[in-house]
């Protein structure tokens, strides 16, 4: 004990409390109990741009048919539709919700993804998924973003890429003099094809 002194109370109350809290620290409840494990962690972000509407290969089903049916096959915490804007998923989509899987294709002249990485984060997600057919205005933009916010992305195409274009070959008039019009044969090729 130490001997009443004016002046000298602020102190060895703050000692006490220190030598109380390194004591009977290991015995105290934690600050966090872990009650918001429940938070979600997967995002589904869904396409929703006029190029869902587009045939997802040659004579093939849409895009956005083909979107339904990855979707099926996924079961994340939180859905949300992008396209020029973000809007969460009413209803779960792969059940069939009030905004139904079928009915993708929608008006949205743009498809930027990077608003829809933000908007996920805010809602607790670690991990996307983004469903899409690849044709994003902002892709570029979108990898360092989901870099800074800590996001893991899984792209699921719901196209086939584009192939690859190749001049095989240009058949041209050797000599032209000012004012002729010239014709010009190319050959184009694509791989298993020829244009």
């Amino acid at each position: 004990l130490e001997e009443p002194v004016s002046g000298r109370t602020g102190p060895a109350v703050l000692r006490g409390f220190a030598l109380f809290l390194l004591l009977a620290g290991w015995w105290l409840p934690p600050l966090w109990t872990g009650a918001d494990t429940a938070r979600p962690t997967t995002a589904l972000l869904v396409d929703r741009s006029l190029s869902m509407s587009l045939p997802a290969s040659v004579g093939g089903m849409s895009r956005a048919d083909s979107a339904a049916l990855v979707i099926g096959e996924i079961d994340p915490s939180i859905t949300m539709w992008f396209g020029d804007s973000v809007r969460s998923a009413a209803g779960d989509v792969s059940e069939g919700g009030s905004e139904r899987a079928d009915d993708l294709g929608s008006s949205d002249a743009a498809s930027r993804v990077v608003p829809a990485l933000e908007a996920a984060r805010a809602e607790g997600a670690d991990h996307v998924v983004l469903v899409t057919d690849g044709e994003l205005d902002d892709r570029e933009e979108a990898r360092p973003v989901a870099r800074r916010l800590g996001l893991t992305v899984r792209e699921e195409r719901v196209a086939e890429r584009p192939a690859r274009l190749a001049i095989r070959a240009v058949d041209a008039p050797t000599a032209v003099e000012v004012g002729d019009t010239i014709r010009l044969v190319v050959e184009a090729a694509a791989p298993g094809a020829s244009i």
